[in-house]
């Protein structure tokens, strides 16, 4: 059966949070996008659920992506889905959001292309997993008169991350630093003077608290310096929580690697695809 929503009511809110069996970090970005939906900076134009007492699957439509999420499904479930939505209508670059396996299954099945805009591994991190590590960097809180200086790596950080498809420029990146800066919720590592990387906290009070951005300037790289700002933050948000989480990019191993050597424990897979030219089908 299907369900539609013509809202994101508490409703649909509890059938997503059932779906997880409790780990909401699954549904990172979709969770956000329902917060966009419902507090109005995001149009819905559409929301479903089907469930079939085996098979589930989430389905929620705004302006600029969809979101979609499986479990449990077969190529019925495939085929049900791919009637229930016109792929095709789509335009150029359209975001799809979801679960690795589901999404390239679904497209799979639809014969219609998609291209990876990025892949990303969620991973959890408790009190008894943290690791031991010594942490032997200086790492500490930032002043506002250093705001610039962590303004150029930030946007280094974009470039580096999203291969040029997402850079930022210098004020908008100004503004967000001086906001972490203020709310205190971003770290930088020291060599001497010079900043040398950073780390930011997303979600501090919350939950479900989360490392977001690592970044260590390419000049000052293998010396344990993104291991050490981790393992900071990690620390400092397990005071207060029984888990924490982070998001890497799913094909750099050697940060994935990192990540894991500090205690994490890999997830959930993620990917974020766009259509690609004239929605191209398979021959």
């Amino acid at each position: 059966m299907i369900t539609d929503y013509k809202i994101l009511d508490n409703n649909f809110i509890r059938k997503i949070e059932e779906f997880t069996n409790g780990e909401l970090f699954q549904l990172f970005y979709l969770f956000t996008g329902v917060n966009m939906v419902n507090y109005g900076s995001l149009k819905l134009k559409n929301a479903f659920i089907l469930d079939d007492g085996k098979s589930e699957i989430i389905g929620v439509l705004t302006e600029s992506s969809f979101y979609l999420y499986g479990k449990n499904w077969n190529k019925s479930t495939l085929e049900k889905i791919t009637k229930k939505i016109n792929f095709k209508s789509f335009p150029e670059g359209f975001f799809f959001l979801g679960n690795e396996r589901f999404i390239s299954d679904l497209f799979d099945f639809a014969k219609i292309k998609l291209e990876v805009f990025k892949n990303r591994s969620f991973y959890k991190l408790s009190k008894q997993e943290n690791s031991g590590f010594e942490n032997k960097n200086e790492i500490d809180s930032p002043s506002i008169n250093e705001t610039i200086e962590i303004t150029h790596l930030y946007q280094q950080y974009y470039v580096e991350e999203y291969n040029g498809q997402n850079n930022k420029e210098f004020n908008e990146t100004k503004e967000k630093v001086m906001e972490l800066i203020k709310e205190e919720n971003i770290v930088v590592s020291r060599n001497q003077d010079e900043i040398t990387g950073f780390c930011t906290f997303m979600h501090k009070e919350t939950d479900s608290p989360m490392i977001g951005t690592v970044f260590v300037s390419s000049e000052f790289r293998n010396n344990g310096i993104g291991k050490s700002l981790i393992d900071f933050v990690s620390k400092d948000l397990l005071k207060s929580s029984d888990f924490v989480y982070l998001m890497t990019t799913k094909e750099n191993i050697e940060s994935n690697k990192m990540v894991e050597s500090v205690g994490y424990k890999k997830v959930y897979d993620h990917t974020s695809r766009i259509i690609t030219v004239g929605n191209t089908v398979y021959n």
